[in-house]
């Protein structure tokens, strides 16, 4: 993103395969190769573009009211509330099987 000069915010112009381009925000990736780009489903879907192909990133400086806006969670956070989840749900069979232990015994 350096050699870009592209800063965390701002906005981008990707520009992928059959003309097509889309309007993107530069985030920062520290685990992402320095001449690589990682980019969602829809984005890649947007350019027409697959896993591995070449697109071409520019800075985008004056942008005009969008026409839709996608948040996307990462692949981090769907893992973490996932795994949370999880462990919600072991914790209320667990505690069912105990209820139902205590009331066999009561018996």
């Amino acid at each position: 993103m350096e050699k870009l000069q592209l800063f965390r915010g701002d906005t981008i112009l990707i520009k992928g395969k059959k003309r097509k381009d889309t309007i993107c925000i530069a985030l920062v990736d520290d685990t992402c190769d320095e001449a690589k780009i990682r980019m969602n489903k829809v984005v890649r879907s947007n350019l027409r573009v697959r896993l591995g192909d070449v697109v071409s990133v520019h800075q985008c400086a004056d942008v005009k009211y969008g026409k839709q806006h996608c948040e996307m969670e990462s692949h981090e956070e769907k893992l973490h509330k996932l795994v949370l989840q999880s462990k919600i749900n072991e914790t209320k069979d667990h505690k069912k099987r105990e209820a139902s232990e205590i009331e066999k015994t009561r018996f």
